[in-house]
């Protein structure tokens, strides 16, 4: 069996998912879904970087993020709540403009989980947190309704 290296740390998973956006894409064609996502992914990165949480990865239309790697902070989770309330915010506003443009609404699911993790330092992706609490994470999501944040026990 192998061992997978890293640093065991604390840490709040966030993801971020835009309701319905395989839909949105067959309405609005490549071309003008890419741009839409594109904005939408911009909008997301800004606030949980503003928030000191560290964007690991962008698909789609879908952003992960992790407040605690590579720089921790004693209130990360907390700093995790207000990046999601934050991009619930931009997206409500963006979202006017893309209704009014496209008469296209624009939502989000948030999920929220505080936790173990390793950071894997043999990744490509050096802020790749490996373990239960990102799977968590991602599987919560689904219970937050469209504009909803869902967050973890701990």
């Amino acid at each position: 069996m192998a061992v997978v290296t890293g640093e065991r740390r604390v840490v709040s998973v966030l993801f971020a998912d835009i309701v319905n956006s395989t839909g949105i894409g067959e309405r609005l064609g490549p071309e003008r879904s890419k741009f839409l996502f594109d904005e939408v992914i911009r909008l997301m990165s800004e606030q949980v970087e503003r928030y000191g949480g560290t964007v690991a990865q962008r698909i789609g239309d879908e952003v992960y993020a992790v407040f605690g790697a590579p720089r921790a902070h004693e209130d990360d989770s907390e700093r995790a709540v207000r990046a999601a309330l934050a991009i619930q915010r931009a997206l409500a506003q963006y979202s006017a403009e893309v209704e009014a443009a496209y008469d296209v609404k624009l939502s989000a699911r948030i999920s929220i989980n505080t936790g173990p993790v390793v950071i894997n330092e043999e990744s490509e992706d050096p802020y790749n947190a490996l373990g239960d609490t990102v799977n968590v994470a991602a599987r919560i999501q689904e219970l937050a309704g469209p504009g909803g944040i869902v967050v973890g026990h701990a």
